[in-house]
C-alpha cells in the first residue's frame, strides 16, 4: 500500500497533463493565452478553495511555458517535446502562438509558505529569480557584460539589507537560521538595482518575467503583507508578470491579522491584482479515471454511492484522494463479502458497509463536528441530501433486498432509511434484542461492526 497522494513533482505533473486529469486542460490552454495577451505590469490572482488544484494549475502552466524556452532552468529536450504536443492540440493555445514567438519567457515560482520564515521577502524573491536564471553568483570571473551588472546590483541590494557579500548572504537564505537582515533605507536604489538585475536576466532568458507565488495565504501575517507590498513598490517594471494562487477569503483573514479587523481587506487587495481568476469546477469523472475507482473488484453500487456522496458534501480533490484511499481500505475486498453477505442476516452488513460507511467517512473528512452529531444519533439530515437523488433511491431499494424493480415509493424509502438511522445509532435495545427492518436486522452489535470498519482494522479491510 502506498500514498495516493498527487505530489506535483515533474513525473507526475506530466502525466496528469497528458491524462487531463481532472479536465482542466482547456482552461490552462486559455490561461497561457491570457498571459500571452498582456502588456506592461501586471498582476493575476488564481482564486479558489484549499485542495482545489491551484498548485497543480499553476506548476503545469509553468511547466508548458519552460517547454518553450531552452534557457529555462527546467527546459529538458525530450519531455519539452511531449508537453508541446500536448498542448498544440487545443485550438486555444494555437491562437495564444499565432503570430507570436512564445519561446521567450523565464518563469519563476515561489512558495511563500516555504520562505515565511525569512527576515525578507524580498530577498528570497530574488533569490529563486537567479536561482532559475542560473546565475552563479560564486563565480569571481565574469566577462560578459550583463552577468556582472546582475552581480554588481545583488551586491549593491544586499549591502543595503546586511552589508555583507553575496555569497555569504545566500549561504544563510539556504540555511534559514540567521537573522542577517536590516529595514531598507533608500528604497529608490533599491529598486533601481531591482531593476537593472531583471531587464539584464531578460536579455538573455526571454522577453518578459513570469512569478508564480504560491500559498501566500498560508503564511504569517507580516510576511505576506510585506511580500506584497515589496513587490509593489520594487517590481513594478512593465516586464513583468505576477500570477498569484491564493484563496482570497483566507488571505483577506491574515490581512486583517496585520492590521486589525476593522480593515477593508479587500479594497486592500484589489490594489494588488488586476484581475482575479477563478479555477472552475474539476471533471469529477475523470478523477475517478485517472485513480481507477471503477476497478472490476468494485461493486457499482458502491461506486456510484461514493460518487453521490462526494458531490452532495462538495469534497475537493484533497478531500476526494483521502475518502478514496480510505474506502478503498475499508471495503474494497468485494469477494469476501459477497462470500460472506449471502444469507439475509449478512446482508444488513453489507448495507452498512456500502451506505452508512462512506457516509461517516466522508463526514469526518469534510466536517468533524457533524460527523460527531451523525454518529451520536443528533444528525440524520446528512442522509436526506442523499435521498433526493434518484439513482440513490433505486440503488437502495437493491442493498434494503427489494429488487431493482421493486415498485417502492421514494417516501417509503426514506422513512425505512430514518428508520435504520436510529436503528444503528439511537436505540440502546435495553428492552429488545434486535430491530427488524423489511429483511434487515439490526442489533446492539450491528453500530460496533460499522465502526470496526471505520477504523480500518477490521475483517473487512485490505491493504494492498
Amino acid at each position: 500500500m502506498k500514498s495516493l497522494e498527487l505530489k506535483p513533482n515533474k513525473e507526475i505533473l506530466l502525466e496528469t497533463l497528458e491524462s487531463d486529469t481532472i479536465g482542466r486542460n482547456i482552461e490552462l490552454t486559455r490561461f497561457i493565452r491570457l498571459l500571452h495577451d498582456i502588456e506592461g505590469n501586471f498582476s493575476i490572482a488564481i482564486d479558489n478553495d484549499w485542495g482545489t488544484g491551484k498548485t497543480f494549475f499553476v506548476k503545469q502552466a509553468k511547466m508548458i511555458l519552460d517547454a518553450y524556452n531552452e534557457h529555462s532552468y527546467d527546459y529538458e529536450q525530450y519531455n519539452s517535446e511531449r508537453i508541446r504536443n500536448i498542448v498544440e492540440k487545443y485550438i486555444e493555445y494555437k491562437k495564444a502562438v499565432e503570430n507570436k514567438n512564445i519561446s521567450l519567457y523565464l518563469v519563476v515560482y515561489y512558495n511563500a509558505w516555504e520562505n515565511d520564515n525569512q527576515k525578507s521577502p524580498l530577498l528570497s524573491l530574488i533569490y529563486e529569480i537567479i536561482k532559475v536564471a542560473k546565475i552563479d553568483t560564486n563565480e569571481t570571473d565574469i566577462s560578459i557584460n550583463k552577468e556582472k551588472i546582475i552581480k554588481d546590483g545583488l551586491s549593491a541590494i544586499v549591502k543595503h539589507f546586511s552589508g555583507i557579500d553575496i555569497k555569504e548572504l545566500l549561504d544563510c537564505v539556504k540555511a534559514k537560521d540567521k537573522d542577517i537582515f536590516k529595514e531598507i533605507k533608500e528604497q529608490k536604489s533599491i529598486k533601481e538595482q531591482v531593476d537593472n538585475i531583471l531587464n539584464n536576466l531578460l536579455l538573455e532568458h526571454g522577453e518578459r518575467l513570469v512569478i508564480f507565488i504560491d500559498e501566500l495565504d498560508r503564511c504569517r501575517p507580516t510576511f505576506a503583507v510585506e511580500l506584497l507590498e515589496q513587490i509593489k513598490h520594487y517590481f513594478d517594471n512593465d516586464k513583468i508578470t505576477f500570477v498569484f494562487s491564493t484563496n482570497i477569503k483566507q488571505l483577506q483573514y491574515t490581512i486583517k491579522k496585520y492590521y486589525g479587523e476593522a480593515f477593508e481587506a479587500k479594497r486592500y487587495l484589489d490594489k494588488f491584482f488586476d484581475l482575479i481568476i477563478i479555477l472552475n469546477d474539476f471533471n469529477l469523472e475523470k478523477y475517478f479515471n485517472f485513480m481507477k475507482f471503477n476497478e472490476d473488484d468494485i461493486d457499482d453500487i458502491y461506486e456510484i454511492i461514493c460518487k453521490k456522496i462526494i458531490k452532495i458534501y462538495n469534497l475537493n480533490l484533497r478531500d476526494i484522494l483521502k475518502f478514496y484511499q480510505i474506502t478503498r481500505i475499508a471495503i474494497e475486498n468485494k469477494r469476501y463479502i459477497y462470500n460472506n453477505f449471502k444469507d439475509k442476516n449478512n446482508m444488513t452488513n453489507k448495507f452498512l458497509m456500502y451506505y452508512f460507511l462512506p457516509i461517516i467517512i466522508a463526514l469526518k473528512i469534510k466536517d468533524y463536528n457533524q460527523y460527531e452529531n451523525f454518529i451520536a444519533g443528533k444528525n440524520y439530515k446528512c442522509i436526506n441530501n442523499l435521498l433526493m437523488d434518484k439513482d440513490i433511491i433505486e440503488y437502495l431499494k437493491v442493498l434494503l433486498c427489494l429488487g431493482k424493480n421493486f415498485k417502492l415509493e421514494s417516501s417509503v424509502v426514506r422513512k425505512n432509511l430514518i428508520l435504520i438511522y436510529k436503528a444503528i445509532f439511537v436505540e440502546q435495545y435495553i428492552d429488545k434484542s434486535s430491530i427488524k427492518i423489511g429483511e434487515l436486522e439490526f442489533t446492539k452489535e450491528t453500530r460496533k461492526i460499522l465502526f470496526e470498519a471505520e477504523g480500518l482494522l477490521s475483517r473487512f479491510a485490505r491493504y494492498n
